[in-house]
């Protein structure tokens, strides 16, 4: 059995303790905080770090423990990952809940989530750290960069290019063809009906940039 460590405490990463449970192949070590200082404490019947250096005086051989990324904004995201690495933890492959059915051709890089009542289709490139949450939908051909979230019931249609950093808001919507750029935010319940410039924040129905 692999071992894992979740890099934050807060409500996404519990959420993603219960899927890596529900995967049943993993050994959880712990959750370690965003926090410079503290006391190791229990979170779940797990400890709960407050620092990465914390973690290793437990596991000084922790070349071999794997580490996933329990937060839902792209930029602390990027940031727990290039600490992890610094260490020398080991980024995990794609966690996928166990009722999510993949067709072959789709590609998933590590430290992908996959929450329960995804679906995706064929044809798929999902990049590193993109976490896709509950009951997102993926259609054909689409391609989605790196430590993107997507948040509850996001929809993407076929043909759709999501580049790095993206954050789709509860159930909004992307129509095909369209392209969402780096760093752009699309709003819950928002419908890009065209391509969203990168860093802008977009709402309404169709999706228009905010202010």
């Amino acid at each position: 059995m692999k071992s894992i460590v979740i890099l934050g405490a807060g409500g996404f990463a519990r959420e993603l303790m219960w899927l890596i449970e529900s995967i049943g192949n993993w050994k959880i070590l712990g959750f370690i905080r965003s926090e410079s200082q503290g006391e190791i404490t229990e979170l779940h019947g797990y400890r709960n770090y407050p620092t990465i250096g914390f973690f290793t005086k437990d596991y000084p051989n922790y070349a071999d423990i794997y580490f996933c990324l329990g937060a839902g904004s792209p930029k602390v995201k990027e940031s727990m990952d290039y600490e992890a690495r610094a260490y020398g933890l080991v980024p995990c492959p794609a966690l996928v809940h166990p009722d999510v059915k993949l067709h072959p051709s789709i590609q998933l890089s590590e430290n992908v989530v996959l929450c329960e009542g995804a679906s995706l289709t064929v044809d798929i490139t999902i990049g590193y750290g993109t976490m896709l949450n509950l009951h997102c939908t993926v259609g054909h051909d689409t391609k989605i960069g790196d430590f993107c979230t997507f948040s509850p019931g996001v929809h993407l249609s076929g043909n759709v290019v999501v580049e790095n950093n993206v954050e789709c808001g509860t159930n909004s919507s992307v129509l095909p063809y369209c392209t969402l750029g780096v760093g752009c935010v699309l709003g819950a319940g928002a419908v890009a009906v065209k391509s969203i410039p990168a860093g802008v924040v977009a709402v309404g129905i169709p999706a228009k940039q905010k202010g």
